[in-house]
């Protein structure tokens, strides 16, 4: 038997992270606006002018300051990112329950990053998955600077509020699964661990 090891302490740190993380995301005004308002896109049609698309929701500066929160869960350089949040699921000594709901959030989150976009189906892309949009703006414009060049294009398109508008829900999304899924299981495996004066070697 010893005590709690260095890592395991690590682990819910990183844990607490999260959590306080997703606390900020579900307090922004971004958050606010996204689910207590109502947001959309507008296609106008005027004769010699043709089509202008409008976009009601969350500012620029609300989208930016939930951006720097969101990169949090979506770098791997962070401790509390989704994916090294996987490991320490993986490695804690905690009930196999809450492992597999822990693996059923995140695979509910991939498989909608992973699934195509409405966006494609309104303006008839071929292919166009919420990741591709989520990654775009979070590492073209936002956070990073990896995916510059096609941040830059859709931003000069006549579609650009289209595109603002369906990352604003895209990340609301993850905010949601983040904050009241993700979020409730950490406390549940934090205040499991934190009871245990000892553990196994």
């Amino acid at each position: 038997m010893k005590i709690l090891s260095e890592l395991i302490k690590k682990d819910i740190e990183a844990l607490k992270l999260f959590n306080e993380k997703a606390e900020k995301l579900a307090q922004l005004i971004f958050t606010e606006t996204m689910f207590n308002q109502r947001t959309k896109v507008e296609i106008n049609y005027e004769t010699g002018k043709g089509f202008k698309v409008l976009r009601k929701g969350p500012d620029s500066e609300n989208i930016d300051a939930m951006a720097l929160t969101l990169r949090f869960f979506m770098q791997n350089n962070e401790p509390c990112s989704l994916r090294n949040l996987s490991k320490i699921y993986i490695r804690l000594p905690i009930n196999k329950d809450i492992k597999e709901k822990f693996s059923q959030a995140r695979n509910s989150i991939n498989n909608y990053l992973d699934s195509q976009s409405l966006i494609k189906y309104i303006f008839n892309f071929k292919s166009l998955s919420n990741r591709d949009i989520l990654d775009t703006f979070m590492y073209g414009g936002l956070a990073h600077s990896k995916y510059k060049k096609k941040y830059d294009k859709w931003m000069r398109s006549p579609i650009a509020p289209a595109y603002t508008n369906e990352f604003c829900s895209i990340a609301a999304e993850m905010v949601r699964l983040i904050h009241y899924y993700i979020r409730e299981f950490n406390k549940i495996v934090i205040k499991e661990i934190e009871s245990m004066r000892f553990i196994k070697d």
